[in-house]
């Protein structure tokens, strides 16, 4: 029985982050601490969404000229908007400026 009880304690404890995380295909609306990293091709900006969650912006490489005080945001509180796909985890593909905002 104290079994049955962890087991059903523990799934219901993880289906909030389930529910927070958007669906491939969806538009989202994503707020949290960004996190700027500099890659081969292109720029990421990862947002920690809380709860385990978190979801990547990608920005190909040159058009980070178009993202001006892009190296600002790196700690701060960002919200991003954009259609969600998979690629080994959550992306959003960032190709205008108004896609991203700090606050």
């Amino acid at each position: 029985m104290r079994f049955k009880l962890v087991t059903l304690f523990f799934i219901a404890s993880c289906l909030p982050a389930l529910a927070e995380m958007p669906m491939q295909g969806n538009a989202a609306i994503v707020s949290g601490t960004a996190r700027i990293e500099r890659g081969a091709q292109g720029t990421y900006v990862r947002i920690d969404a809380g709860r385990g969650s978190s979801i990547t912006g990608y920005i190909p490489s040159g058009d980070e000229g178009s993202f001006p005080g892009l190296a600002d945001l790196d700690g701060r509180q960002v919200t991003m908007t954009g259609v969600v796909y998979w690629d080994g985890s959550a992306k959003i593909t960032l190709t205008d400026p108004r896609q991203l905002s700090s606050g």
